[in-house]
């Protein structure tokens, strides 16, 4: 269980419950798993597509490897009207910054490689029929981009976009019968108000999820109803919502997958720490929106 679910408490909580994940199960988790990088997801697919007794499975993978082959390829093609970008990551500014244009994918590499951090290389088309060559001073930007290829701090390869390779057989985007949309029944302990952090990082928020047991059994029941109607993007279902705060006192939101998500621990050096606090207890029904809002402003005034 540990390789395919990075969340302690949610493995703890299945095993709890006597989950047994499927070949399929495995197969899906593999394709979103936050840890792995290219090179071993394919070979994590690679294994389960030799071993499964599922042949729906086995051919489903057997494109989904054969179509990387083909994108990863085309995108070091040279053909004309192409162009290569390098794209860094600034902790700094906190977004991705273009370092310039290449004439080969290659070349783009060499110098996102050489950048330390992480980064990602982009394809533009700049010349799309005959018309094109007769403009100048043309914005590469507002070209269309076909391909992107996207890397960890070492230079290793952690996914790609295209769109450069047409879908091949089944592989259709979207298709909800498919391991990599497929939705998984992942269970998962968490209850609005609790405090959770992403795997990975130690930033706390709140969860906002179901209530209590009944809710989230109800939504089971939903989610696997919605799986036999052919629905599409189910592998989002189990998404959890986490309010983060920033240091004014304000809040946002983001979807983690339930399988990343674990319980937290304020930090009591931590000036957001008392606002979290009461921001749980009042999802859980136990707290006043007056303490909450004395909180927000004492903190938002620091």
């Amino acid at each position: 269980m540990r390789e395919w679910i990075p969340s302690k408490a949610v493995r703890e909580y299945m095993e709890k419950r006597g989950k047994v994940l499927s070949d399929f199960d495995k197969a899906a988790l593999a394709w979103h798993h936050p840890d792995m990088r290219f090179r071993e997801r394919t070979a994590t697919l690679k294994k389960i597509m030799e071993t499964t007794q599922d042949r729906e499975l086995a051919g489903q993978i057997q494109e989904r490897l054969a179509y990387d082959r083909k994108c990863l390829g085309v995108f070091f093609e040279k053909r004309e009207g192409m162009v290569f970008a390098f794209c860094a990551y600034s902790e700094e500014d906190r977004e991705w910054e273009s370092y310039g244009y290449y004439a080969s994918g290659e070349l783009a590499y060499d110098y996102g490689k050489k950048s330390g951090g992480r980064f990602h290389l982009e394809k533009y088309q700049i010349i799309r029929g005959p018309e094109d060559t007769k403009e100048e001073g043309l914005d590469i930007k507002e070209s269309p981009m076909v391909n992107a290829l996207y890397y960890d701090e070492k230079g290793e390869l952690n996914t790609y976009f295209s769109n450069e390779a047409e879908w091949t057989g089944k592989l259709e985007e979207d298709n909800p019968r498919r391991f990599e949309n497929s939705y998984v029944d992942i269970l998962y302990p968490f209850r609005r108000g609790d405090l959770v952090r992403r795997t990975g990082s130690t930033e706390v928020g709140v969860a906002e999820t179901e209530r209590d047991d009944a809710e989230y059994e109800k939504n089971r029941v939903k989610w696997a109803r919605r799986r036999e109607m052919g629905c599409c993007n189910e592998y989002d279902e189990t998404y959890i919502v986490i309010e983060y705060m920033d240091a004014q006192g304000r809040f946002s939101h983001t979807h983690v997958p339930a399988a990343e998500v674990e319980y937290a621990e304020l930090d009591e050096n931590d000036p957001k720490g008392e606002a979290l606090q009461h921001a749980s207890w009042l999802l859980k029904g136990e707290g006043s929106i007056d303490a909450f809002q004395m909180v927000c402003e004492r903190l938002a005034a620091k």
